[in-house]
C-alpha cells in the first residue's frame, strides 16, 4: 500500500507549503543521552518523583498511569523485585536512553502490526557493530535490560537491532528531549536541498510539507541533519549517525551554494572569503580567490572557537546581536562573510562555439565566485539580425580568422571542439531554431537540466560534426544527457507550442533590450548595478565588477571541478 501511494505521490504537482502526508508515531521516548524528564509528559521538570510501580521518574500520579508510560513501567517490573532507585537515575545520563527499546519491545508484545512496521526500517546493524558507539550501546542500553531489569528472554541481536533503527530513522522533536520514528516519513530521502520541512502537534503527529514546488517525479526529500550546520559538520553528523557520505550539490559546493556557511571572511584582501576548495576531501585546503592560504588546521580552529561560542548563545535577538557586535569590536581576524550573491544570467546559443567556452568556463568559477548563475537559451542569428549585426560567414577575412582563433580557443579553454566541415549549410540553412526551442522547453519546465543537454549538443556539432537539428538528433542528445524517453517527446512536442516560441523571442528581446547584439552575453547583477558583456573573453572584466578574482579558464587544474569536461 506505501508503495502505491509513493508511486502516486511522485506523479503529482506538489505546490509550496502543499501537505504531503500527516502521520502519528509509531515509538517515542527520550534521547539516547538524557537529562531525568518525567516519562509521561515526556517534560524536564524540577517535581520529577518516581513511579510507585516501577521507579521510573515522572511528574504526577497521570503520568505514572498514562500510556506513554505503560510500556517500561510494565516490562520493568516483571522481572525485578525492586524499584530503580532515582539517585541512580539523575547520576547516569544513559539511562533513559534503554527507555526507546524498551518501549519496542512492548510494541512487539501488543501490536504486531506497528511491529512489523518498524521492523521494515533500516537499521545498519553489520556496520553498526565495528563502531565505538555499539560498544557503548552493548553496555548502557542491552545490559542494563538484560541483566539489570533481568529480561533475558529478549535477544541481545533483536536490541541491536532496534538500536540501529532508532540511530538511522529517529526524528528529534524540537525543543523537547525527546525523538519519535514514524514509519512513512522514515522512507524519505536525504538532501541538504531538501523540499519538504516536518512540524510536530502536541501529540507528536508530524506534518510533512512541502517548502517550495516538487515537480512529478521528484523525490521527496527532508534533510537527516541540522541544515544550519556547515559541510564538514553535517557530513561528519551523517556519516556517524546515518552511516553514508552525502555528496549532494550543497555539500560538494565550497561556498554552499552561496550561504557561505562554511566560510571565513580573508584576512588578505577586502571581499574575499577563505573557503574549503575541496569539502569533500579530509583535511581540506583553505584559500581564496586572491591566492591566500591558510592551513586545515588554523581554519578548523577558528571555526571550533566560533562554534563553540555559539553553541552557548542563548536563542534570543539581543544576544545574538551583543555576539557580533562583540567580534566587530575586538577586531576578531575572520568573520564570517556577508552572504550577498550577484546574479549571473548566460544568454548562448548551441549554433555558436563561443557560447560553449563561456559555459564551461562560467561553471567552473560557479563554486568559486559568489554568484547565481542562470542559464538562458536565445536564438543567435535573431539577435545578430535585429541588433543589425553581420554574421562571421559573411566577412570572408573574419571567417578565416575566426577558424583560428577557435582551435586556439578549444585548447585554451580545454573544449573539445573541432572545426565543423560545412559551416556554410550549418550556420545559414540548419541554423538552430529547432534545438534552441527544445531547450526553452526544458527551461521552462526544469532548468537545472539545461546544462547538461546543452553540452551534448555542443558536443555533437562542435565536437563529432554530426547534425543537431533534426528531432532524432535533439533526442539522441536529450538522452546521452540523461533525460527520459518521455521527457524528449514532451519536450520536443513543445517545440511547435505558442508558449515555448513566444519565451524564445522574449529571451531574443531581453538581449536586445539589455544592449547585445550577439552571443554569447552576459548580464551581471541587477537594477543600478546591473553590467552586460559580450563573448567568451570577458570574464577578466566581468570579475573586476563582482569583486572576484580571474584564475584563468581552468581554475583548479588538477582537480575535478563542476563543468570540467
Amino acid at each position: 500500500m506505501i508503495e502505491e501511494e509513493e508511486t502516486k505521490l511522485r506523479k503529482q504537482l506538489i505546490a509550496p507549503n502543499g501537505t504531503i502526508l500527516r502521520e502519528a508515531p509509531l515509538l517515542i521516548g527520550p534521547k539516547q543521552v538524557s537529562a531525568p524528564l518525567c516519562l509521561g509528559c515526556h517534560l524536564h521538570t524540577a517535581e520529577l518523583m518516581p513511579c510507585s510501580r516501577c521507579g521510573w521518574p515522572v511528574c504526577s500520579p497521570a503520568c505514572a498511569a498514562s500510556r506513554n508510560h505503560l510500556p517500561e513501567c510494565t516490562l520493568s517490573s516483571r522481572c525485578r523485585r525492586t524499584k530503580l532507585d532515582p539517585a541512580k537515575l539523575s547520576s547516569s545520563p544513559y539511562m533513559l536512553g534503554c527507555i526507546i527499546v524498551l518501549r519496542a519491545l512492548y510494541l512487539k508484545e501488543t501490536n504486531a502490526e506497528a511491529w512489523k512496521q518498524l521492523m521494515s526500517l533500516q537499521s545498519h546493524s553489520a556496520a553498526r557493530r565495528v563502531m565505538d558507539k555499539h560498544d557503548l550501546d552493548s553496555v548502557n542500553v542491552v545490559a542494563f535490560i538484560r541483566d539489570f531489569l533481568r529480561l533475558r528472554d529478549y535477544d541481545s541481536d533483536l536490541m541491536d537491532e532496534i538500536i540501529g533503527i532508532v540511530d538511522t530513522n529517529a526524528f528529534v522533536v524540537p525543543r523537547m528531549d525527546i525523538c519519535a520514528i514514524y514509519h512513512r516519513a522514515s522512507m524519505a530521502e536525504h538532501s541538504c536541498l531538501f523540499n519538504t520541512v516536518q512540524t510536530f502537534d502536541e501529540d507528536l503527529v508530524l506534518t510533512l510539507k512541502a517548502v517550495r514546488e516538487i515537480k512529478p517525479g521528484e523525490p521527496v526529500t527532508i534533510c537527516y541533519t541540522d541544515p544550519l550546520w556547515g559541510t564538514r559538520n553535517r557530513r561528519f553528523h551523517l556519516a556517524e549517525t546515518k552511516l553514508f557520505d552525502c555528496l549532494c550539490e550543497r555539500c560538494r559546493d565550497p561556498f554552499e551554494l552561496g550561504t557561505n556557511l562554511s566560510s571565513l571572511k580573508c584576512s588578505k584582501c577586502a571581499k574575499g572569503s577563505l573557503v574549503n576548495v575541496t569539502p569533500l576531501v579530509e583535511p581540506g585546503k583553505w584559500a581564496c580567490v586572491c591566492g591566500h592560504e591558510v592551513t586545515w588546521l588554523e581554519a578548523e580552529r577558528v571555526l571550533g572557537k566560533f562554534g563553540e561560542r555559539l553553541s552557548k548563545l542563548e536563542d534570543k535577538v539581543g544576544k545574538c546581536e551583543a555576539f557580533i557586535e562583540d567580534c566587530l569590536s575586538a577586531g576578531v581576524r575572520y568573520l564570517f562573510p556577508v552572504m550577498s550573491v550577484t546574479k549571473v544570467q548566460l544568454f548562448y546559443d548551441v549554433l555558436s562555439p563561443y557560447s560553449w567556452f563561456a559555459l564551461e568556463t562560467i561553471c567552473r568559477y560557479r563554486t568559486l565566485w559568489n554568484m547565481s548563475l542562470e542559464m538562458k537559451p536565445a536564438l543567435l542569428s535573431a539577435v545578430v539580425s535585429k541588433a543589425g549585426n553581420s554574421p562571421p560567414g559573411l566577412v570572408p577575412n573574419k571567417m578565416k580568422y575566426m577558424c583560428q582563433d577557435l582551435l586556439i580557443g578549444a585548447e585554451y579553454f580545454d573544449v573539445p571542439l573541432k572545426l565543423i566541415s560545412d559551416p556554410s549549410t550549418t550556420f545559414f540553412q540548419k541554423g538552430s531554431m529547432r534545438p534552441m526551442r527544445f531547450l526553452t522547453a526544458i527551461y521552462k519546465e526544469s532548468p537545472e537540466k539545461l546544462e547538461s543537454v546543452s553540452r551534448q549538443l555542443w558536443m555533437r556539432i562542435w565536437s563529432r560534426d554530426e547534425d543537431m537539428v533534426a528531432p532524432e538528433s535533439i533526442a539522441a542528445a536529450g538522452k546521452a544527457a540523461g533525460l527520459s524517453d518521455e521527457e524528449v517527446q514532451r519536450y520536443l512536442a513543445a517545440t511547435e507550442t505558442d508558449a515555448v516560441k513566444e519565451a524564445l523571442k522574449d529571451s531574443v528581446a531581453e538581449v536586445l533590450d539589455a544592449g547585445g547584439f550577439g552571443l554569447p552575453f552576459f548580464i551581471v547583477g541587477e537594477g543600478s548595478e546591473r553590467k552586460i558583456f559580450f563573448g567568451s573573453d570577458r570574464f577578466p572584466q566581468m570579475a573586476f565588477v563582482m569583486g572576484e578574482s580571474w584564475r584563468g579558464p581552468v581554475p583548479l587544474r588538477g582537480r575535478e571541478v563542476d563543468g570540467k569536461l
